[in-house]
């Protein structure tokens, strides 16, 4: 029994070799995963007809130096897909801005040809540290009305700087 108890102790203790695992060099696909910020998602009890996922991810990791324009532009990523197995989910960029905030989900709709679409709006944002308080203030945010599905999407900016813009 004691001899057992040595054998096991023994091979346990054995050297395992490991594999190397080298960094990606890759650094646009690294740069998106390692910074990527989930702002929203659509869950399962959610009236939406998708599942949606919202992601916020600056271009570069960079401190705005007091300026507005001297901050890194952050994209908003949307995610969605039908849930269906196989399916490649759709993938839509808006234009970079300084940031993104997510306001709220809006009741789905139904396009002309049937095809159900997902609403949400967000709203631009300015990072919180680094900003001059005079381009801080002289800053207004936008606010964008976010249609999607599986095969195409639109957005609209609805108000800039608190003001609604008209729609057409």
């Amino acid at each position: 029994m004691l001899l057992r108890c040595a054998l096991v102790l023994l091979l346990c203790a054995s050297p395992v070799r490991a594999a190397d695992l080298p960094p990606s060099t890759d650094h646009r696909l690294a740069t998106i995963l390692g910074l990527a910020q989930e702002i929203a998602a659509t869950d399962g009890r959610s009236e939406q007809p998708y599942r949606v996922r919202i992601y916020a991810i600056p271009d570069a990791i960079e401190e705005c130096a007091g300026s507005v324009a001297s901050c890194p532009d952050v994209r908003l990523f949307v995610s969605v897909s039908s849930g269906d197995l196989g399916e490649t989910p759709s993938l839509y960029v808006l234009p970079p801005r300084k940031g993104w905030t997510f306001l709220h989900w809006e009741p789905p709709q139904t396009q002309r040809d049937g095809a159900p679409v997902t609403i949400f709006r967000v709203r631009t944002a300015l990072p919180e540290a680094n900003i001059d308080a005079a381009a801080r203030a002289g800053w207004k945010p936008e606010t964008f009305r976010i249609m999607v599905g599986t095969s195409g999407g639109s957005w609209n900016v609805i108000a800039s700087g608190g003001t609604r813009v008209p729609q057409h």
